[in-house]
């Protein structure tokens, strides 16, 4: 289950129960749009979060941006170090991949891999399990 940032700005016991009642139910969480400005690594340690998501912001452009590889590697290194796997949203071209993949990140997601899909060819996909052309966007790196 997918939690975006900006709605864990306010994280009181009500929610960490939620959050807790799901994991207890094998759900792994994890937290979108991470980059966008509101959490903190600090305040992460109280979650029960699994998989952290850099925002596509922090990707768009990355292979011409040291600042935003910088950033990147840093989020996956620290995401590590808590235990947390990290995926890279928006993912486009080849370039970022590899220095995503070379920062140590554990997943991509984006149109490198496919464009969203229709849900008759999500069943199909399912269905099938990899026969359909347009794949699912989010792909182990290694």
């Amino acid at each position: 289950m997918e939690i975006t940032e900006d709605s864990l700005m306010d994280v009181n016991a009500s929610t960490l129960e939620v959050l807790a009642e799901l994991k207890s139910k094998e759900f792994l969480l994890a937290l979108d749009d991470f980059g966008t400005g509101y959490s903190s690594f600090g305040r992460m340690q109280e979650l029960p979060l699994d998989v952290i998501k850099i925002d596509k912001s922090l990707v768009d452009d990355l292979e011409h941006s040291p600042k935003k590889l910088r950033v990147c590697t840093a989020i996956i290194h620290l995401g590590h170090e808590f235990g947390f796997q990290v995926v890279a949203e928006g993912v486009e071209h080849i370039a970022q991949k590899e220095l995503l993949e070379q920062a140590g990140c554990d997943f991509i997601q984006g149109y490198l891999y496919s464009r969203p899909i229709s849900k008759d060819c999500f069943e199909s996909y399912a269905a099938n399990f990899g026969r359909v052309p347009d794949a699912p966007a989010a792909y182990a790196m290694s």
